[in-house]
């Protein structure tokens, strides 16, 4: 009787050779593949910023659109989770620019905070092992008008969503985001020293650090309180350096005025509008509509196809006002008037374009860029604003708890691995069979 045939030794140890090494190539491209994956959702570039005695700023940057959320524990506290500022209608939605406020906290209290970009968590980065919130202090009774301004990406378009970092040399670290029309606000009257002991005080001329950065591009700019309501547009990838033209202006105003006391308090914030920009081109037809005014005034806001026309609203603490209509602006050329009792009216005028229409912006030209450091205004206090910013150095504490909380903050299991081991033993087996 004739047995079963069987495949030769040396043959059938070559298949199974063969079926291992297709095994391990293909974990090896799978492992690959996840490892790519977590790297472009790893945080980068992160920063602690807007520190105070009821919260703080978590930003960063990722290489690819990823979710983002910021879970936060302390002693008596059930963890919270805080979500990108973007996402108020509740769903999460994927960025690579990333800015949650963490609100509502205790002074003086230290806080564990996790970060978790698209369902992955980073629980050791080394800037949210411990963050304590500040003591609360009284009152500032300096008042700094906001800063603002513009940005564009270097094809002309509105740089919206772009992160941006302002301070001075020896101040806390603020931040905000650029809005979708291109325009970005920071209010300062509430900006701390280092130490965040103490309200800030900048002295004339003394240099402004301000960062404009996306996950492809950032703009570097110095200028001076003289020179930011407005700072100039500028355009990501650019260096810019506005102190000569601060100065021109501080001399200008000093030959009018006469010689100005150090100790003479800064204006409250003067009525404008910051946004629209004389002669914007606005694609939504509920755009967002902001300025600044003294904290507390009534400003009163005329939009020529807006219902109603005409809307009251009131500046916040920082002298900031903003307003969204609630239905739809007519299309073509629109006016918004802004006034108070105080001040004269403001105008402006605007377009709202057809829904589907594209808006191409023009570059800046490359002969208003201010150039290099003009030492002559500071001989003291060189600029040194670095490509990366470190974050206020009261952020972070030597403790290092662990945060406490129900939500699963550890990535998938191991499944993949298990799924390709089996696979090859399978393989093998069989293999075997034929062998023996």
């Amino acid at each position: 009787m004739i047995g079963p045939k069987k495949i030769p030794s040396l043959v059938g140890l070559g298949i199974i050779a063969l079926l291992v090494f297709l095994v391990s190539r293909g974990s090896t491209s799978i492992f690959q593949i996840l490892s790519n994956a977590s790297k472009s959702i790893e945080p980068k570039s992160l920063q602690i910023t807007n520190m105070s005695d009821t919260g703080f700023t978590v930003n960063w940057i990722t290489s690819d659109p990823a979710t983002g959320t910021v879970v936060v524990a302390g002693d008596g506290l059930t963890a919270q989770s805080f979500f990108d500022d973007r996402d108020k209608s509740g769903k999460q939605n994927a960025y690579t620019t990333h800015m949650i406020h963490v609100r509502d906290l205790q002074p003086n209290t230290p806080y564990s905070v996790s970060l978790i970009s698209n369902g992955v968590a980073y629980n050791t980065l080394p800037q949210l092992k411990s963050i304590r919130t500040t003591n609360s202090i009284s009152q500032n009774k300096q008042a700094l008008s906001p800063a603002y301004g513009t940005a564009k990406t270097a094809d002309g378009k509105p740089a919206k969503g772009a992160l941006v970092y302002l301070y001075f040399r020896t101040s806390q670290m603020l931040s905000t985001m650029v809005t979708d029309s291109g325009s970005w606000i920071m209010p300062l009257h509430q900006i701390h020293t280092a130490s965040m002991d103490a309200y800030y005080s900048p002295q004339d001329l003394e240099p402004l650090m301000i960062k404009i950065q996306t996950e492809l591009a950032e703009t570097i700019i110095t200028t001076t309180t003289e020179f930011d309501s407005p700072v100039p547009e500028v355009l990501l990838g650019k260096t810019y350096d506005f102190r000569l033209k601060a100065l021109q202006d501080f001399e200008e105003s000093q030959s009018v005025l006469g010689d100005i006391s150090d100790n003479l308090p800064l204006e409250n914030p003067v009525l404008s509008i910051t946004q629209p920009q004389e002669g914007d081109a606005l694609v939504s037809h509920r755009p967002l509509f902001q300025g600044t005014a003294k904290p507390g005034t009534i400003i009163t806001l005329t939009v020529t196809s807006m219902k109603p026309k005409s809307i009251e609203i009131k500046a916040a603490d920082d002298g900031v006002w903003k307003y969204s209509p609630t239905s739809d602006i007519g299309i073509g050329k629109q006016t918004i008037t802004a006034n108070t009792d105080e001040e004269e009216s403001i105008v402006r005028t605007f377009t709202i374009l057809k829904s589907g229409t594209q808006v191409l912006g023009e570059a800046t030209p490359s002969g208003t860029i201010v150039p290099t450091a003009i030492p002559t205004i500071e001989p003291t206090l060189e600029p040194s604003l670095e490509p990366t910013l470190e974050p206020s150095p009261t952020g972070t504490l030597s403790a290092t708890p662990t945060i406490d909380t129900d939500i699963d903050l550890q990535p998938g299991g191991p499944t993949p691995v298990i799924l390709i081991a089996a696979l090859g033993v399978l393989l093998i087996l069989g293999g075997l069979r034929f062998l023996f």
